[in-house]
């Protein structure tokens, strides 16, 4: 059964991908053409790896509002690191990761320790992260990267970057890590931690593991995002918490938990690139993308919404 719904959330949302390129192509051939479609592979790159932390954070029922501001943190951090604080590159490199893991178990200890709900608890530390970004670097971009940095994230093997390659990676472990014993037990408690727990399940245990791993999606997104720039600034990752969340949501990870998918998240997100690049290529203004992506978001919530009522109407049925 929950393959079943699975699997046709995927096709769904895969269906409708390929509807919209077609009709884009349609209207504008570039749009079809290898460049243009490299474009929206890079850069979705980095929005990418924020998505699979979300897509694992939803699916074992919780959510974090603050990974946009926490990847902005993590990359003034590592910038600060390179330069002014003149930290050893291993140091510097690890840094950000000690942050971003800290702010997921500080988030995930005042949810549960506290009871606390997810949202309110990680818009507040959304704010303190970007507050603390602008502290460190004083409201200023940090620049320039040590020589080499810019180049490594800005090769492009096949026409994409590593960047792309990185995130496709994270999102091919993660979906195997699903099918573990480990992805079992965060679907249980997605979707029930009342009745994984009855099951023996260590519910706290596995939703920390959740908020350690955005926390490190988050920290690779900052690092990477400041070695493209070649520094960092102010506003790096600022709005990447809602638009991870929309991916998910568009691609079928289900904001009550326990469904969803990598490949699902994947193409929720590549659908938001083709839309706000469909609208460009087609000569409509830039400002409907958000209009375009919101009114996907809201359709895609509804039927989540749809579907979680039929679930329980059906789990009461067999009762």
């Amino acid at each position: 059964m929950i393959r079943r719904l699975v699997f046709r959330s995927e096709v769904t949302i895969a269906l409708v991908l390929v509807a919209l390129m077609t009709t884009f192509g349609a209207i504008n051939p570039d749009f079809m053409k290898p460049a243009n479609l490299a474009v929206m592979a890079r850069g979705m790159s980095l929005l990418g790896i924020v998505t699979v932390g979300m897509a694992l954070c939803m699916i074992g029922g919780m959510v974090d509002i603050s990974v946009g501001s926490t990847s902005g943190l993590a990359g003034a951090v590592f910038a600060m690191s390179m330069t002014a604080w003149n930290l050893p590159p291993l140091v510097a490199f690890l840094t950000p990761f000690v942050v971003a893991v800290g702010f997921g178990i500080m988030n995930c200890t005042l949810i549960l320790k506290g009871k606390m709900n997810p949202f309110i608890v990680t818009i507040a530390t959304m704010f303190v992260a970007r507050g603390l970004v602008s502290f460190t670097t004083g409201g200023l971009t940090v620049y320039p990267m040590p020589d080499g940095f810019a180049s490594i994230a800005n090769t492009k093997p096949l026409g994409l970057s590593w960047l792309f390659f990185i995130f496709i990676a994270l999102a091919v472990v993660a979906e195997i890590a699903l099918s573990t014993v480990w992805g079992l037990k965060v679907r249980a408690v997605g979707s029930s931690r009342e009745i994984a727990r009855c099951t023996e399940v260590e519910t706290d245990k596995v939703t920390y593991t959740t908020f350690i791993i955005i926390g490190a999606c988050a920290a690779l997104a900052g690092v990477l995002g400041v070695m493209r720039m070649n520094g960092a600034q102010p506003l790096l990752g600022q709005g990447w918490e809602f638009q991870s969340l929309a991916a998910c949501a568009i691609g079928g990870v289900s904001i009550f938990g326990y469904e969803g998918s990598m490949l699902g998240a994947f193409l929720g997100l590549a659908t938001m690139q083709v839309l706000a690049n469909g609208l460009v290529a087609i000569g409509m203004s830039p400002y409907l993308q958000m209009v375009a992506i919101g009114g996907a978001l809201s359709m895609a919530m509804f039927l989540d919404a749809r579907r979680k009522v039929k679930l329980d109407i059906a789990e009461v049925q067999t009762i």
